[in-house]
């Protein structure tokens, strides 16, 4: 499986100024990502899936719209990809500008909460924001008569929530990032009939906070666990474990 993400293009005509043909209108802003798989879909085996992960909203002043990624969303259907992933802001243009000798990084801002939200939220709060928009590419997809499975991300907290995502056509497939952080045995013990032994993520984004400092990525939930025990690989500066416990 291979897939490309164009966080940056298409874009929406305020954000991407491009003269050569790639911007402007949505016609030309599509150019880039359809040309892409065309090159890769010719170069690999129909065996191989490909596909684009893209915004259902970049969440900027300006930025692309729902409106655009439901375009998007049917035009790359009806060029044949095999799957789409959505996610949802997560852009530099209004990131906060970085102390002296660090990095910009993308989650500061407004865009940034909007892709991984933690449980200090506004009212709609941290789980599954990226629902509604997903919803509405599906819908549109499979209007223009594609079968093209939607992956869709963000928030999504439980089992439960995502088996009612799939039940009501929301997406396809749902995916998990920090949910699979705080328990990467978490769908083996839901399949087994355990799951009340896992681990939910309490969204304090701990995990995004790491990644920000440019330290290895762990979990509050298990990276202080059973550090005593022989052979738990360490972080650099000793103090946490950079593997979850084994389960069984």
């Amino acid at each position: 499986m291979w897939v490309f993400a164009f966080a940056q293009l298409p874009g929406s005509p305020t954000v991407n100024t491009r003269t050569d043909g790639y911007g402007g209108s949505r016609e030309a802003r599509v150019r880039l990502p359809l040309e892409v798989f065309s090159a890769v879909r010719s170069a690999v085996s129909k065996r191989f899936a490909v596909g684009c992960r893209f915004l259902a909203e970049e969440c900027i002043d300006g930025g692309s719209s729902v409106q655009d990624a439901v375009w998007y969303a049917t035009q790359f259907a009806g060029a044949g990809m095999d799957f789409l992933s959505v996610s949802r802001g997560g852009k530099f243009d209004d990131a906060k500008q970085p102390k002296v000798g660090e990095a910009a990084y993308p989650y500061t801002g407004r865009s940034g909460y909007e892709c991984m939200p933690s449980y200090y939220s506004d009212a709609v709060g941290p789980f599954g924001r990226n629902l509604p928009p997903s919803k509405l590419m599906r819908a549109a997809i499979r209007a223009a008569g594609h079968s093209t499975p939607l992956v869709t991300a963000g928030g999504i907290h439980n089992f439960d929530q995502a088996e009612a995502v799939l039940a009501s056509d929301q997406a396809d497939v749902v995916g998990f990032a920090r949910q699979a952080l705080a328990d990467p045995d978490w769908f083996i013990k839901v399949l087994s009939g355990r799951g009340a032994e896992v681990r939910l993520c309490l969204y304090t984004n701990y995990c995004e906070t790491l990644d920000q400092r440019h330290r290895e990525v762990t979990c509050e939930l298990w990276d202080r666990e059973g550090l005593e025990q022989a052979g738990v690989t360490r972080s650099a500066d000793g103090k946490r474990r950079l593997l979850a416990p084994d389960w069984s």
